[in-house]
């Protein structure tokens, strides 16, 4: 995995916060921006919703609310990463994604 891309701490994130800055604040590149935030949040929703048709996740699962908390836990978890560079970016966000939808998790016996 390239430096910075969530291997090893460097340039990847610090270039992806310093666009970021860039597209909140330039009109067009902030359209740009949201429409990338909209279908990463439509990707999650996706699969969660896959999770609870297949029985991972339980029924009555509030996907939508989830996936908005999965999306605000990857950028803030990237962000802390960025910051204390414990570990890698991957198993950062394989932890909290876990802590986070882990309550939602169908148990084996009820499988």
């Amino acid at each position: 995995m390239p430096p910075g891309c969530g291997g090893r701490p460097g340039g990847g994130i610090n270039n992806h916060l310093a666009f970021l800055c860039m597209d909140l604040t330039d009109p067009q590149l902030h359209e740009y921006a949201l429409v990338i935030h909209e279908a990463q949040r439509g990707a999650i929703l996706a699969l969660l919703d896959e999770a609870v048709a297949e029985g991972e996740l339980r029924p009555g699962t509030d996907t939508a609310a989830l996936a908005e908390s999965v999306q605000a836990l990857i950028a803030g978890t990237g962000l802390t990463w960025a910051l204390d560079r414990q570990g890698t970016l991957p198993e950062r966000l394989r932890q909290a994604v876990t802590a986070l939808i882990s309550p939602h998790a169908r148990s084996k016996e009820t499988s």
